[in-house]
């Protein structure tokens, strides 16, 4: 699949026929939100499957979850803003298996579920010190 955005190209495999879907009108946003279309593309190329677990370790305004709740409804999301995930959970009101957190409290080595897929949009726009509680935007 090649998929021109926004002056960028993106080639992939397509794992299977992308249905057209109406792309919901969030109720959060922020200006370093990933383009829903790019973020459909991505979790098609992560050929997530219904019985996956996916994580977004830097879930922002949810749009990556949004993208991977298309294939599965396992998902969990971090973000080191509380006004972020109080976004995604606006914006996701429905998933019953959502689970969004601080991404300070993330230990992905002792985390008691393990995950089959991980999605995320790195921060542009931050820097994270080696104490997450320094983290500036």
């Amino acid at each position: 699949i090649l998929l021109e955005s926004f002056s960028m190209l993106y080639l992939g495999i397509l794992s299977k026929k992308i249905e057209q879907i109406q792309w919901p009108k969030f109720s959060y946003t922020f200006s370093g939100g990933l383009n829903p279309e790019m973020a459909r593309c991505m979790a098609n190329l992560a050929q997530i499957s219904p019985k996956h677990r996916v994580i977004d370790p830097c879930c922002g305004s949810g749009t990556l979850l949004y993208a991977a709740s298309l294939y599965s409804h396992s998902l969990y999301g971090y973000d080191l803003h509380a006004n972020h995930l109080l976004g995604a959970k606006l914006n996701l009101p429905t998933y019953t298996k959502l689970q969004l957190a601080d991404a300070t409290c993330l230990k992905l080595d002792q985390h008691e579920q393990k995950f089959d897929r991980m999605l995320l949009n790195l921060p542009w726009r931050c820097h994270v010190s080696e104490s997450a509680q320094d983290a500036n935007t």
